[in-house]
């Protein structure tokens, strides 16, 4: 990028689905100028009402427009036909966001709302023929290349998440950007929260470690084998020679490698290295975010589900909440399938139950007395005053679990406006979450709470998220290497033969 590049302000065009990503999208355009059409405004309000993040998104971004509003300008305005001897010249306070825009501060650039043209731009009426916000949005940004000074002439981009949309910007010769601004750099360059020492003059250190259980990590005759270049606070290493191995994870003060044991969490057993370091990270106390990041049948979900179940069990959480980011199969709402809530998010939260499913089979352990209350005496209750009739039925430890509330399987929609507390919190296909869905969720957590979030970035089926723009990365990227916080990619598949190979090929 030229000096000249740097420097140039530049007018961006907003497409709906920028705002309803980030409603704080505005601010984020430095010292250029922000315009949205009014057909943006009209789409907008069929968001506003709802409880999903995108119709709180639409009303925090309402919130400040109403703020910018009134900010106001002087305009004059003719009365009448322009030219008629009759016609008057009336001043009026109008707001400046609406007639020539408001400035977001110093430095900054400003943000307008502006008209829709008389018509679609005949380019695009030639290509699209349909006045559909699209070729609205596409006339705009037209017109104002129009009517830019032709001495002065300013870039003028239009911005959306929209693939369709930014084809046919392509098509008009229109310049267009995807919003880039909450994007990771690199995905390959993604923080993989484990890594590999390989050298023989591992060996002592190797050693130290079976026999105390933790080793000093620098000066020591081992220390120039180690990149400290390399070392996070709760990273996970495989240190090696030759015959020797060992897994450790780096204390929080990146003093000490700290030896990783294999742990049994509910029935279930880690079956390599990746698996063990995830176990290590989600039984630590010391650790309140865990991201877990996996193809299919990496056992992410499932050593998820165990642990915090292993927890509940070990009295170190008051109930294990397991959620999904659901995104329906072509945008289509649950509300549209037939039964009760619950019957509604069941098939978008089969996955997790099959996982529930297994570990019930590798637990093991004696059957529950769980007192049960008749539901006619349940019903009468309060007019009888009389003691509810109870049996006993024996019960395996899940189903109790699940029947006494500690053991919730549940739409992720559900726990918006809630602090959890006490709560060792799962979040599955954390992938399709945005990165303000994922801040809000964390946002969410009060004492003694841990949240974990599990995905696969390249099984991504919102339509305005890919590899880098989605919650999960940026959590990653963001939060790696943070004291209270621990991430592990799985890459090994554990499912089957056949899964692996699916998941590698297809």
């Amino acid at each position: 990028m030229t000096a000249k590049e740097k420097t140039e302000k530049k007018i961006f065009v907003l497409d709906t689905n920028v705002i309803l990503h980030d409603y704080n999208s505005i601010t984020k355009f430095a010292e250029h100028d922000v315009r949205i059409p009014s057909t943006v405004i009209q789409e907008l309000d069929t968001f506003k009402k709802g409880n999903e993040t995108i119709n709180v998104n639409v009303r925090e971004f309402h919130r400040t427009l109403k703020r910018l509003r009134e900010t106001k300008v002087e305009k004059e305005f003719t009365t009448g036909k322009a030219g008629n001897k009759h016609s008057i010249v009336v001043k009026k306070m109008v707001p400046a966001l609406s007639h020539g825009g408001v400035s977001l501060g110093e430095g900054l650039g400003k943000i307008e709302l502006i008209r829709l043209p008389k018509d679609l731009h005949p380019l695009v009426k030639a290509q699209f023929f349909h006045p559909t916000p699209d070729n609205w949005i596409l006339s705009s940004v037209l017109e104002i290349e129009e009517q830019q000074n032709k001495g002065q002439k300013r870039r003028v981009i239009l911005v959306t998440k929209d693939f369709n949309l930014q084809a046919k910007a392509d098509l008009l010769g229109i310049e267009v950007q995807d919003y880039e601004n909450d994007k990771v750099p690199n995905i390959e360059s993604l923080y993989m929260g484990r890594g590999e020492l390989v050298h023989e003059g591992l060996l002592s250190l190797i050693d130290l470690l079976y026999k105390s259980g933790k080793a000093l990590i620098f000066d020591q005759d081992y220390s120039e084998y180690i990149n400290k270049e390399e070392l996070k606070p709760n990273k996970f290493f495989v240190i090696k020679t030759n015959n020797k191995s060992c897994l450790v994870r780096v204390d929080v003060n990146m003093e000490y490698f700290q030896k990783v044991e294999k742990t049994t969490v509910a029935g279930i057993s880690p079956l390599n290295s990746e698996q063990v370091f995830s176990v290590s990270a989600l039984m630590n106390k010391d650790i309140n975010l865990v991201t877990l990041m996996g193809k299919a049948g990496t056992g992410k979900t499932l050593l998820a589900m165990a642990t915090g179940i292993q927890q509940i069990k070990d009295n170190k959480y008051d109930r294990i909440i397991v959620a999904a980011a659901m995104v329906p199969l072509s945008n289509r709402d649950i509300g549209a399938l037939p039964g009760s809530a619950d019957e509604k998010v069941s098939p978008y939260m089969q996955g997790l139950f099959d996982n529930l499913a297994f570990i019930q089979s590798q637990m093991k352990g004696p059957k529950i007395d769980l007192i049960v209350e008749h539901q006619e005496a349940v019903n009468t209750k309060r007019k009888s005053q009389k003691k509810t009739p109870t049996t006993v039925e024996k019960v395996d430890y899940l189903t109790s679990l699940q029947k006494d509330g500690k053991l919730k399987i549940q739409p992720l929609a559900s726990i918006r406006g809630r602090s959890l507390n006490n709560t060792y919190f799962v979040i599955d296909e954390a992938q399709n979450l945005t990165p303000h869905e994922v801040k809000t969720i964390i946002t969410r957590a009060g004492k003694n709470t841990k949240i974990v979030f599990c995905g696969d970035v390249e099984q991504i089926d919102s339509p305005y998220l890919d590899a880098r723009s989605n919650g999960l990365s940026h959590a990653i990227y963001r939060l790696a290497g943070k004291k209270i916080v621990a991430h592990v990619t799985l890459v090994k598949g554990e499912r089957s033969e056949l899964a692996n190979l699916a998941a590698d090929l297809l």
